[in-house]
């Protein structure tokens, strides 16, 4: 019922018809498939800045583009409990890795998706050394990003170097 109404919202440009109580207690938001492209993720953005428990996010197949993953890498930025980010099967280019790898930094996430997207080799560049910094990241699914071997080898050093990663997902790359 709260995935349908916060659905309803982005499509609308309602996201501020949710109530402030919503936006507190929400731990757990599955939009992917919701068409909101970056528009939508704009308005879920300025919503997730309000947001306190949140530790699972998917918003995959929502046809993001970079526009939406620079608001969006900024309200994680400020983001304290998000655990899990699923990205996959958007329109990420090279700038929108930059910007999520920026929020790596700060967020404490464990769990990322970014599968079949277009982020290339200075993408994967970013990701890479926004990981051997994370303490927190286990798990990265960078299958399909047109990381080509000098990407893939960026994030592999990053499992290398990393605390924490013990997982990464390069195929097809």
């Amino acid at each position: 019922k709260i995935k349908n109404m916060y659905r309803y919202a982005l499509r609308s440009g309602l996201e501020h018809s949710l109530s402030e109580s919503l936006y507190q207690n929400l731990e757990s938001l599955d939009l992917r498939g919701s068409a909101m492209g970056d528009l939508g993720v704009s308005g879920l953005a300025s919503g997730l800045r309000k947001v306190r428990c949140l530790a699972f996010l998917d918003i995959s197949s929502n046809a993001i583009g970079p526009n939406g993953a620079a608001n969006l890498g900024r309200a994680l930025g400020g983001c304290r409990t998000l655990r899990h980010l699923d990205l996959g099967e958007n329109r990420l280019d090279p700038q929108s890795a930059q910007v999520m790898a920026s929020a790596l930094l700060t967020c404490p996430l464990q769990y990322l998706d970014m599968r079949s997207n277009n982020i290339g080799v200075e993408g994967a560049r970013s990701i890479a050394q926004a990981l051997q910094q994370s303490r927190t990241i286990t798990h990265l699914n960078f299958a399909r990003n047109w990381a080509c071997a000098a990407g893939a080898e960026s994030l592999a050093t990053a499992l290398s170097h990393s605390e924490s990663l013990t997982y990464i997902d390069l195929s097809s790359n």
